[in-house]
């Protein structure tokens, strides 16, 4: 009697393995087709854009903004340091007049990296023309401000505290020294301010530069295209654990016939000697 059931057994599981198989066989086409597709896409714009190296997008975007922060602490601290010796508010006011240096500092520098340095690689003329102009007037910016803020630093020691508008007036004075002695400052403290902001600037605009690919719109491409070969890759994965589970079960199913078999031979031995004796 065990025969025809294991036979039946048999029959069942490969009917199940098969008929899974052809079940899953509908999704894993679809998720292959939009696979395709994308690696299509992907390789076009690498031919069309003359790109032979894989996409390099910040790999660790928290630790990146950490040290951009950390960056940005030690700007203001260096910056309420300059201030601080002629600023009229002391420690404090310097801390607020320098933060606000070391945001447009960060801010200007991961701009010019990420924008216009990336887009000039486009191979369209417009672009590189367009994008040219506007490095450079972030550049010009840059450069600019800091000499404004090291002459608004020498202005402060020129102009009473106690006089109305003091803020007001400094800032008049240093665009005033700024249109007229530009890159002349008053002392070594100022020079060193100026330095330690185009730093900033520059290490900003290196972190805008490397947070994406360089290449515009490539990073984006290879990341859409990542992503959907892990969905395939898990979806492959997940039906043949399916497909394993279904063959572990009928495995085990024989296993227990197996053992039921032996079970029944030896007691057909001592049967047999029973029925003898």
């Amino acid at each position: 009697t065990i025969v025809p059931d294991v036979k039946t057994m048999l029959h069942d599981a490969e009917a199940d393995f098969g008929a899974e198989v052809r079940k899953d066989t509908n999704p894993v086409f679809a998720k292959r087709a939009e696979l395709v597709a994308t690696e299509a896409a992907y390789e076009s714009f690498r031919r069309k854009n003359g790109i032979d190296w894989l996409a390099e997008p910040e790999r660790n975007p928290v630790l990146a903004s950490g040290i951009l922060f950390t960056i940005f602490i030690l700007e203001t601290v260096a910056n309420s340091g300059f201030f601080s010796a002629t600023h009229p508010g002391g420690l404090l006011g310097a801390i607020f007049e320098a933060a606000g240096i070391s945001l447009i500092n960060l801010t200007v520098g991961f701009a010019l990296g990420i924008g216009p340095l990336r887009y000039i690689r486009l191979p369209s003329a417009f672009w590189k023309g367009s994008m040219a102009i506007v490095a450079i007037a972030l550049i010009a910016l840059a450069v600019t401000f800091n000499f404004f803020a090291a002459h608004y630093r020498d202005a402060f020691s020129q102009i009473s505290p106690d006089a109305e508008n003091f803020i007001l007036q400094s800032s008049q004075a240093a665009l005033q020294a700024l249109l007229t002695r530009k890159y002349e400052l008053l002392g070594f403290q100022s020079y060193l301010m100026v330095l330690v902001g185009l730093v900033v600037v520059t290490y900003a605009t290196y972190k805008g530069m490397s947070w994406l690919d360089p290449f515009p719109g490539y990073g984006a491409l290879y990341k859409r295209y990542q992503a959907r070969l892990q969905e395939y890759i898990s979806l492959i994965d997940a039906l043949i654990r399916n497909l394993q589970d279904r063959k572990d079960q009928a495995i085990l199913e024989l296993r227990e016939s197996i053992t039921d078999i032996r079970r029944r031979d030896e007691e057909y031995g001592t049967i047999v000697s029973e029925r003898a004796r």
